[in-house]
């Protein structure tokens, strides 16, 4: 057992350890653990394929079900989209919406493809990451959240859920022509639609004029859609515009898509929805053969597909992640994750590093239940730190060390460690599926060396 030695704070008081461990700076490391994500970057790129596939491979039969770890092995090429004999390609922006959580916007963000969010699910860290992303080239889709409203029967507040959201980003935002805006809409109405736009149309003349791309839904292909759309163009003043197509609820045909583009020839045309490869191919031939100046764009949520037990995104960032805390607790991230020894250090000497909830948890798997107990230890750890009442209860440290150290690396240390490394291993994950959709979309997959820097998982 090693013996007392003589240690100093951050704050240069000497202090006596029961273990041998390297002191951590107390006030870095008790910021990281309340943040959750640290001050650091966590530099887990490092994983390889067979890292992630060492975890549990087990996969559950039903449709959609398949083992990631074969898929992942090839690199998916997805069909070239090309008009006539001369093999031009149809340029189609694709953005992978759903991504409003932030760590799987990071993900997008990772590898530079196009996103798309929702505004009434996007947190002030979501928020500020976009206007970072934006600033720096990305594209943003941004649906109003109306089609979930829709689904849910409810009638949509844009005034209070979803213009701030636009609002902000546009004030914020340099460079706004990589926001992708959807103005006020109600599903299948295009009556109501045109009315919404009209009450809030100065405030939709001051997104676009500041360069924000609106996007313009028509509701029904059966009700007159080239004169709802004069309307439309009308209430715009010759200002640029995007015309959204739906293609989930109350969908367009796509015969009808292509009759409209023939005869309206609008300058950008978005296909909301639209998750069907071969759908969207033959649509590009066919606009493009009708009229080859329109710029076509679409949103579609891929990772719905692959999240769930048995499927791609869940089980590959689970096996990922066990294999990341098992080379944490091994030391391999030391020079951006504390190692048990250090973590264990602040729980000894660092004042406030614990939690009230994680101070209890400690002392009844110490054996010390009673609420006096409790009491005694909540007031050390507030205090001097844990060593102050752990001390003299074994001053000649013949079973203390060892089962602090224990209890300590079970209950504390693994599950921050997951915490912090869930996120982005998720990010990871998503980046990976981005470019196995899309791999001629993005210049190449980084491997973790691009590395997560705290103030991007903190607000």
């Amino acid at each position: 057992m090693p013996r007392k030695t003589g240690k100093r704070t951050a704050s240069g008081c000497q202090q006596k350890s029961l273990v041998a461990l390297p002191v951590f700076c107390a006030t870095t490391f008790g910021s990281m653990v309340e943040r959750e994500m640290a001050t650091a970057q966590i530099d887990m790129f490092g994983l390889t394929d067979d890292d992630a596939a060492a975890g549990d491979r087990r996969c559950p039969s039903g449709p959609g079900r398949y083992p990631w770890w074969h898929a992942e092995q090839q690199t998916a090429t997805p069909p070239n989209l090309y008009l006539f004999s001369a093999g031009i390609p149809v340029r189609i922006e694709r953005f992978g919406s759903g991504a409003s959580a932030f760590w799987d916007f990071l993900g997008y963000a990772l590898v530079g493809m196009p996103v798309g969010v929702t505004a009434t699910e996007v947190t002030v860290k979501v928020r500020a990451k976009i206007v970072s992303y934006v600033d720096r080239g990305g594209r943003v889709f941004v649906d109003s959240g109306a089609f979930g409203a829709f689904r849910a029967g409810k009638e949509m507040d844009f005034e209070e859920l979803v213009f701030p959201v636009y609002d902000e980003l546009c004030r914020r935002a340099r460079r706004r022509q990589g926001l992708l805006l959807v103005m006020p809409d109600c599903v299948g109405d295009q009556r109501r639609t045109l009315e919404l736009q009209q009450l809030h149309i100065e405030r939709i003349h001051r997104w676009i004029d500041s360069g924000a791309e609106a996007v313009f839904p028509l509701q029904d292909a059966n009700v007159a859609p080239l004169h709802a759309y004069e309307r439309l163009l009308a209430l715009l003043d010759d200002r640029p515009h995007t015309l959204g197509i739906p293609s989930n609820a109350r969908a367009w045909r796509p015969h009808q898509v292509v009759d409209f583009v023939r005869r309206a020839r609008p300058d950008r045309v978005h296909l909301l929805g639209l998750a069907r490869d071969s759908v969207l191919q033959q649509l590009a031939r066919d606009i493009g053969e009708h009229s080859p100046a329109t710029r076509l764009s679409c949103d579609a949520c891929a990772l719905t597909a692959h999240a769930g037990r048995g499927r791609r995104l869940t089980d590959r960032a689970k096996s990922r992640l066990e294999s990341a805390v098992a080379a944490a607790e091994q030391g391999d991230y030391g020079d951006v994750l504390p190692d048990l020894s250090t973590y264990l250090t602040d729980v000894l000497y660092t004042p406030g590093f614990l939690s009230d909830e994680q101070v209890e948890c400690v002392a009844h798997h110490l054996g010390y239940r009673d609420s006096a107990w409790r009491s005694r230890f909540i007031a050390a750890a507030a205090g001097q730190g844990l060593r102050e009442v752990l001390a003299p209860l074994d001053p000649d440290e013949t079973w203390m060390p060892q089962a602090m150290a224990s209890v300590v690396a079970e209950r504390l240390y693994r599950p921050w460690l997951r915490r912090v490394l869930a996120g982005p291993i998720r990010a990871w994950e998503v980046a990976r599926i981005a470019c196995d959709d899309d791999p001629q979309g993005v210049p190449g997959l980084p491997r973790l060396e691009e590395t997560i820097a705290a103030q991007e998982a903190t607000a």
